[in-house]
């Protein structure tokens, strides 16, 4: 590679001393090498030398560089003498055609004020370096000249952050616009959901209780009744119902059935008593009234 920088600047070397006597754009381009493998980079040197006044721009990575495949440039620096301007990239280009002989010329494109001018180096041409010559038309695996290797090679990948974020941006539209038309209908239908689960477990746990105080009628069960009944009130209505007493439960919903039950309830806590299942009907009729009326307004929002 060392010897190809030296060809390179030699070759610009006698451009720029050249340019002093040019008056007019004057496009030179061709490959250092005379020939190459399969694979291989090729140096491709494409020089302009035009009055300074011109505005010159050099071929990038979209142009078209078949047969060969882009691979990296290297500018250097303008040069300017006397109004004549220089400029110089040299291209390294790889090739997989198996052409014996591979043609290439790059353009320059002078840039006018309503539109560009399009001048192109001569063509030139490289020769491609054969490895297995004399190949008959049929030929076994084993009898192929090839060459064995172990050895791990890396090959760069480059992310695609361009489709990624295209992909993203398409997702976040879609979600907005579903969210915008369908929001309301999405969020009653998890808040419905929500309550008729948490009305479930609560019916479960709450004849789970009852069923042991008929079996063991104490005070420590008939509280925790109590209090399992108030926890789900207070989920559903957003009430302190836990952080209440009786009197002030009761002078908050004015139930007569939740009143009689409550009385009858903490008779039996304080006062130590058997405590009767069907004490605790008022408080779970009133607890399916409220869920039902709660689920109503959820479903007319």
């Amino acid at each position: 590679m060392r010897s190809n920088w030296f060809v390179i600047a030699f070759v610009i070397s006698l451009a720029i001393q050249s340019s002093t006597s040019a008056q007019e754009l004057k496009i030179n381009g061709g490959f250092v090498q005379d020939s190459i493998k399969v694979g291989e980079d090729v140096i491709y040197y494409l020089t302009a030398r035009y009055p300074r006044e011109l505005n010159i721009l050099f071929p990038d990575s979209t142009v078209t560089f078949f047969p060969f495949e882009y691979h990296t440039r290297r500018y250097f620096p303008t040069h300017t003498d006397q109004g004549i301007s220089y400029d110089s990239v040299v291209f390294y280009l790889r090739t997989f055609e198996t052409d014996s002989i591979q043609h290439l010329a790059l353009p320059v494109y002078v840039i006018h004020p309503q539109d560009c001018t399009v001048v192109s180096a001569s063509l030139d041409s490289i020769a491609i370096k054969a490895l297995i010559r004399n190949l008959p038309d049929s030929v076994s695996l084993q009898d192929l000249p090839l060459k064995e290797t172990v050895s791990y090679e890396t090959i760069s990948t480059t992310f695609n952050y361009i489709i990624l974020t295209f992909v993203l941006g398409i997702l976040l539209l879609i979600t907005a616009t579903v969210w915008t038309l369908f929001g309301k209908k999405i969020k009653r239908f998890y808040q419905i959901k929500r309550l008729q689960k948490n009305h479930i477990r609560f019916l479960e746990e709450f004849n789970t209780k009852l069923s042991a105080l008929q079996i063991k009628p104490i005070p420590a069960v008939a509280e925790s009744t109590a209090t399992l009944w108030k926890k789900y009130l207070e989920n559903l209505e957003s009430r302190p119902y836990t952080k209440l007493t009786t009197k002030e439960i009761v002078a908050l919903i004015q139930n007569e059935q939740v009143k009689a039950s409550l009385h009858s309830i903490d008779r039996a806590i304080y006062g130590n008593h058997d405590v009767v299942a069907r004490s605790f009907d008022g408080l779970i009729n009133f607890a399916e009234n409220e869920y039902r009326k709660r689920l109503e307004e959820v479903m007319n929002e």
